[in-house]
């Protein structure tokens, strides 16, 4: 078992080596998965909390995660475990119908990539632009997932024909090509972008940080 708060450094080191023993890598199986802080007044906003959860979702798969048994928990936990990084959940304490925004990333999620195996990281040119490349086990269809860490950028890619992006919330849209390329805004919350034939070829535009300034708590 591999110790939870620092997984990320472990898995990296533990890929190393697995490689050098010319082994299939084994079914890999995240049992707390990523367990992220709550949405709670002073401390993370829901769009926050949503992000933070499906990245983290999105780079364990990076780091070789093949199975995620035991995360996301339905409910919000109470007591003292619902104030650190056990609280989070994708409805609230209160058992009403009361789902949050990560209730609809996670369905989001776990829809664009079913059936879809994790590939590789694709250079973006900046360490806080991220796009994960994941291919249909059967038919080899790619998908391109990317995000940034803070605030918002154009992302242009090359492309032959139409694309066809999702949000965070699974809503659609195509984008267009003029000129061979295609360009579209990425945020903190992951999108989802069908329709490349071969590794996404990206420039990215200026970054939008005005998103950064303190909360109102």
């Amino acid at each position: 078992q591999i110790h939870q708060v620092t997984f990320a450094s472990q898995l990296w080191q533990l890929k190393q080596e697995w490689t050098k023993t010319g082994k299939p890598w084994p079914k890999f199986t995240g049992i707390e998965g990523p367990c992220t802080s709550p949405a709670t007044p002073g401390a993370l906003t829901q769009d926050q909390e949503a992000d933070h959860t499906m990245r983290a979702f999105l780079i364990q798969a990076a780091y070789g995660a093949t199975r995620h048994l035991g995360w996301p928990s339905a409910f919000r936990c109470a007591s003292s475990w619902g104030e650190q990084h056990y609280g989070s959940g994708m409805i609230e304490r209160i058992p009403l119908l009361t789902p949050k925004i990560f209730y609809s990333a996670y369905a989001t999620l776990t829809r664009q990539l079913n059936r879809m195996n994790y590939v590789k990281a694709i250079e973006t040119g900046s360490t806080s632009v991220f796009c994960l490349q994941f291919k249909h086990y059967k038919t080899g269809e790619l998908l391109h997932v990317f995000w940034t860490v803070r605030g918002s950028r154009p992302v242009m890619l090359d492309a032959g024909s139409p694309l066809t992006r999702f949000d965070s919330m699974d809503n659609s849209t195509e984008v267009v090509t003029k000129n061979g390329k295609v360009t579209f805004p990425i945020s903190t919350s992951a999108c989802y972008v069908w329709g490349l034939e071969e590794d996404a070829k990206i420039t990215l535009g200026t970054p939008d940080h005005s998103d950064s300034k303190p909360s109102k708590d």
